[in-house]
């Protein structure tokens, strides 16, 4: 297990199937000026950002992601405030719902748009990267940082903040159209 810092950016290549792991200590300081824990892939690999609770059962989990080929990333990010997330799973069940109903796509978009219940608390905290590819090994580079204090990602709390605010607003708006259209 080796520790890491805020700020320090670590390039490694993590066997398939295996995992690296890390710790790292949050202060309640960190946590308000919010906390990012950010892995990435330059060539696409699969991965897992895994975080551990006391009792060393899984407590967050986030798959990496792939956009338009180019890399695969997982983020974990603590921010002083209630946060939201795109739930894939359910997607595709509200996708199903839909087309079952009839209802357009509008409708079910923002079925999977749920609070967040995992967080990080204060304290030292156990993660790993875990390589999902099946081939081959995976290379990734891991960053955490505390977002506030740095010129780079100052100010995205807040951007994260307004943009789930709009998205909350818009689901609420969107789902009052759906009565009066099932309705017509």
């Amino acid at each position: 297990m080796r520790n890491i810092s805020w700020g320090e950016r670590l390039t490694e290549s993590v066997g398939r199937q295996t995992a690296h792991f890390y710790r790292l200590t949050v202060t309640e300081e960190d946590l308000k000026k919010g906390v990012i824990i950010s892995c990435s892939s330059d060539r696409g690999d699969r991965f897992k950002l895994l975080f551990f609770d006391g009792l060393g059962d899984v407590s967050v989990a986030e798959e990496s992601q792939r956009s338009h080929g180019g890399p695969s990333e997982a983020a974990v990010f603590a921010v002083p405030f209630e946060r939201h997330r795109m739930g894939h799973q359910s997607q595709v069940v509200s996708h199903r719902k839909r087309d079952r109903d009839g209802l357009p796509k509008i409708f079910s978009l923002f079925d999977s748009f749920e609070v967040d219940s995992s967080s990080l608390l204060p304290g030292s905290h156990v993660f790993c990267v875990y390589g999902d590819n099946w081939f081959k090994e995976t290379r990734y580079s891991l960053r955490c940082l505390v977002a506030a204090a740095y010129p780079a990602t100052s100010g995205c709390v807040e951007k994260i903040k307004e943009a789930e605010q709009e998205l909350a607003s818009l689901k609420e708006e969107v789902n009052s159209f759906q009565v009066p259209f099932l309705w017509e």
